[in-house]
């Protein structure tokens, strides 16, 4: 496909509640900005006014109470309708979303959300899934009289989300023997970061590390300055973005489980979408965070960095990272970057944008 004259073609999903309508809307508004076209296409939206026009009786309310026939037959009519103007869309945008979910979970069951024939019809360039904490998805569906008599608890909006990424993951696997690129993404990233893995994928996905628990807030303030900075070289997934102390657990199940999925997050989902590993450790404490990713970095392969305030440094550092990529201070790294990094970042960029051979 010539990368010239189509746009990226992006299958987004998200649980209800999650604030990927609201995420891409910035989106939108950011490529405008930079002079770059966006098309979105919010599906359940879609499948309302597909009803309406059908004089079908589907209320954003009471939606999920309809037959499943029902919603797959209006669900399956959107999708033949987007198929229709896909090409056309990609020829005049950069970015084309279709937006959807793929699970509900409605009167203590999981209900199917999507279809694969017609997904294999479009066959996307790229798969992601929008998250966020789960009490904040909770004080949002709250609010809306849809999900006011679901009760639904913490635990139950983190397993219900963690259905959402792992089917879309899946979903990557479905184009023959070489998979989609698949990105899990929080709503409080920067729009910058679906806009870079569409648009700029020559820049490298970097995981970003570092003692949450531990650092007072002039020290998380560094943190975030020294993460800003790197976002004019890579794409950065940074697990500040998602705060999960905002509000107590009502129950020990909910605190477990919140614990749980922030490992299996920040672990396996956003490391093992990234090419590098970056900690800086603003001060030396117990921080069993940093190590347990740094192992599961190295397990898998990626590239481990780490700005660490102390020469002598023990075996067991020097062992899970090369010493040659230890830092005793911010500003070493940060030349490290300019002189030896950005090079080869540009390198990238420029073997991505030579024009194809036909």
């Amino acid at each position: 496909m010539d990368k010239e004259k189509h746009g990226t073609l992006v299958w987004s999903t998200g649980i209800s509640g999650c604030g990927r309508k609201e995420h891409l809307s910035r989106l939108a508004k950011l490529a405008e900005a930079d002079g770059k076209k966006i098309k979105i296409y919010n599906v359940g939206d879609m499948i309302l006014e597909e009803a309406k026009i059908n004089s079908i009786n589907l209320t954003p309310g009471k939606v999920l109470d309809a037959p499943r026939s029902t919603l797959n037959a209006l669900r399956a009519a959107v999708f033949r309708v987007i198929l229709a103007q896909i090409e056309k869309d990609r020829a005049e945008n950069d970015i084309v979303i279709i937006n959807l979910h793929t699970v509900f979970f409605w009167k203590d069951a999981y209900h199917p959300a999507y279809n694969i024939h017609y997904m294999k019809e479009f066959n996307p360039d790229m798969f992601v899934c929008f998250i966020d904490s789960a009490d904040t998805i909770i004080e949002t569906l709250n609010k809306r009289e849809q999900w006011q008599n679901q009760h639904l608890t913490e635990q139950l909006v983190w397993l219900w989300q963690n259905c959402e990424v792992n089917n879309t993951e899946n979903y990557r696997f479905l184009f023959g023997k070489k998979p989609k690129p698949y990105f899990t993404i929080p709503v409080t990233q920067p729009e910058e970061t679906l806009y870079y893995l569409a648009l700029e994928p020559w820049r490298p996905r970097v995981y970003a590390q570092m003692p949450i628990s531990h650092l007072d807030e002039e020290e998380l303030k560094a943190v975030r300055e020294f993460i800003r900075w790197l976002w004019k070289y890579f794409v950065i997934f940074d697990p500040l973005t998602i705060d999960i102390k905002r509000t107590k657990a009502a129950t020990p199940d909910d605190l477990r489980t919140r614990n749980n999925q922030t490992v299996i997050r920040d672990r396996y989902w956003h490391i093992g979408q990234s090419e590098l590993c970056i900690a800086y450790i603003a001060k030396l404490v117990f921080t069993a965070g940093v190590i347990d990713e740094t192992r599961e970095a190295q397990d898998t392969n990626k590239d481990i960095y780490w700005i660490f305030p102390k020469e002598n440094y023990g075996p067991f550092e020097g062992y899970l990272v090369e010493p040659s990529k230890i830092f005793l201070e911010l500003e070493g790294f940060k030349k490290f970057v300019i002189e030896k990094m950005a090079p080869e970042i540009e390198k990238r960029k420029q073997k991505y944008l030579k024009p194809q051979k036909k």
